[in-house]
């Protein structure tokens, strides 16, 4: 059997045109989507609402590469006495390298974070509850131990204050498809 001219021609394109479709599927539920934050955010900041963008995503079997991920903050918490600060992101858009656009639901499952230092609230809350130990110690009480209580209060009190977190720009974060649409 002999080929013609088309038909040799048109084979790549042929073979082309089905590695394209191969890739453009969705993918399916479960597959984790690894991506860098386009912009940096803080627990200090952020609202929920707040628009999330990560570029070059990709997916641990490479089936999906230099995507990029819309969604939005789900979860914004700043710490504060005794609370812990939170962030959560929801994904609802996926757009792949080709172009193709898919819907999805996808939550955060891990992300990279900086953690501010609390050794300097710590040292400010323990000078300045021993300095109002002192003088309520020496006012109310006519004693001399109102300086080390009060340190060591103003020390529990910072130690409680609890420390927000950032994600600078560049950072990793990876993502867990529950469905696409």
């Amino acid at each position: 059997m002999a080929f013609n001219r088309l038909n040799v021609c048109a084979l790549p394109l042929l073979l082309a045109g089905i590695a394209t479709v191969a890739m453009a599927a969705p993918p399916a539920p479960g597959t984790v989507l690894n991506g860098m934050l386009a912009k940096s955010v803080s627990t200090k900041t952020a609202y929920v609402g707040q628009a999330i963008e990560l570029v070059n995503v990709s997916s641990t079997d490479n089936s999906v590469h230099s995507a990029k991920l819309y969604g939005h903050v789900s979860v914004a918490v700043k710490a504060g006495q005794g609370r812990n600060a939170e962030l959560n992101f929801a994904f609802t858009k996926l757009i792949l390298a080709n172009g193709t656009s898919y819907s999805i639901a996808g939550t955060t499952t891990g992300g990279q974070v900086q953690s501010q230092s609390q050794t300097g609230k710590r040292i400010v809350g323990a000078a300045g509850g021993m300095l109002i130990g002192n003088a309520v110690g020496k006012t109310v009480f006519k004693g001399n131990n109102g300086g080390s209580t009060g340190a060591v209060a103003g020390y529990m009190l910072a130690h409680n204050n609890r420390a927000d977190f950032s994600m600078p720009q560049g950072a990793a974060v990876a993502v867990q498809i529950s469905h696409t649409r």
